[in-house]
Order: structure tokens, then C-alpha cells, then sequence
């Protein structure tokens, strides 16, 4: 009997185990660049602009004018949008300053095989792609992931790269990175008076766009 309790112990125990990497990995952050706090078993961001930012966080090294993958986990989560925006690193924990730089809203991503998406959930990896792969082409924007060129004119230095989630049937997950940009000149002017980049996207069961357009 204590043999039979045993193995059932063991067993409740390996199924929980197996269950946990739902119940730790929910809602999203950004995972290219690797974002302020990349451990795997971490949790979404909702009550400030950025993750806490840890002794070994990681930097990514861009040139003004590069392209940049910016991908994010999608956590049994689809539909939804993407806000995308790029302050200097002293500015990283300012609510205005992100909606101040806005560079495009993206979609956050669903499943698009047929009946794969629904109200807001799917099972992960839910169609994404893995790592760090680029999109084939820039219409390619249901993927969990989206593009961005680095401005020309940007003094060298230090970054806050935000990405905020309105995420499926869930809130809104903000997440940063760290960027060092480099090889710009500042004496560009790039700014735009037009409204950023917008694309058509499946909204699911969340909050409306308006949640994080407002005040941009």
C-alpha cells in the first residue's frame, strides 16, 4: 500500500510539474531583443512601463539605420496589437515619452490555421516563429513578431526600446530592451507629422485599440 501510495504521489507530482510551465509562463514580453529580465519563467508586465531591470541585463547593438526583429512570447494568448516605441534610456521610465515616440503598431499575432484562434486564446506556440527569424516580407504581420529601421537621427547612446501588448482575451504587458545605437547623426531631421504605422489586425476578446493609442 505504501508502495501504491508512493508511485501515486510521484506521479501527482510529475503532473504538476508538467502542468507548471502554463501556469508560470503566462501573458507576454518580448523576447528579441532580449528584453530587461529574459528568464524563461517569468511573468507579464502590467503596472509599469518596463520589467525590472536586473544586474546582467542585456545590451543589443544596433546602427542607426539597421533593421531590427523585435518578436515577443505569445502564451496561449492571439489577437490583439502591438505599440512599439524607442525613448533615450534615461527617459525608460516615462509613461509620455513612449506615447511621444511611437514608431508603428503592430499586430501581437494569432494562429492562422483554421480554427486555431479562439476569443483571444490559442496553444502555444501558437504558429509563431521560434527564436529570432525575420519576416519573408513586411506583410507578414501576424507572426508574434514585426520589423522596425532604427532612426538615422539619433545621438549615440543609450536606448529604451518598449513594446505594449494589448494582448488577446488578457490587458495590456509592456516589456523593454536595452539598445546601444550607434552611427547616426543627429542633424537629420526624421520626424513625422503622419500617424504611425497602423496595421489591420484580429482583435479577439481584448481591450479595445484605443487602450494603448490613446494619447499618442
Amino acid at each position: 500500500r505504501e508502495e501504491i501510495n508512493m508511485k501515486m504521489t510521484l506521479s501527482f507530482i510529475t503532473l504538476l510539474v508538467l502542468c507548471l510551465p502554463e501556469l508560470i509562463f503566462a501573458h507576454s514580453w518580448m523576447t528579441c531583443p532580449p528584453s530587461f529580465n529574459a528568464r524563461v519563467n517569468r511573468g507579464g508586465v502590467t503596472s509599469a512601463q518596463c520589467e525590472s531591470e536586473s544586474a546582467s541585463i542585456y545590451v543589443t547593438e544596433v546602427e542607426a539605420g539597421d533593421r531590427l526583429k523585435v518578436g515577443w512570447v505569445s502564451n496561449n494568448h492571439g489577437g490583439g496589437f502591438a505599440r512599439i516605441a524607442l525613448v533615450p534610456w534615461n527617459e525608460r521610465k516615462n509613461v509620455q515619452s513612449y506615447k511621444n515616440n511611437v514608431m508603428k503598431f503592430a499586430c501581437y499575432g494569432h494562429d492562422e490555421r483554421p480554427g486555431r484562434t479562439r476569443t483571444g486564446s490559442c496553444f502555444h506556440p501558437c504558429n509563431a516563429r521560434p527564436g529570432c527569424e525575420y519576416q519573408a516580407v513586411p506583410e507578414d504581420d501576424e507572426r508574434f513578431d514585426t520589423t522596425i529601421g532604427i532612426p538615422t537621427n539619433l545621438e549615440d547612446g543609450f536606448y529604451s526600446l518598449q513594446v505594449s501588448m494589448l494582448v488577446g482575451n488578457g490587458g495590456v504587458y509592456n516589456s523593454c530592451a536595452k539598445l546601444k545605437i550607434f552611427g547616426g547623426n543627429p542633424s537629420f531631421n526624421c520626424r513625422s507629422s503622419k500617424a504611425p504605422v497602423t496595421y489591420q489586425c484580429v482583435k479577439a476578446a481584448g481591450p479595445p485599440f484605443s487602450k494603448i493609442q490613446s494619447g499618442n
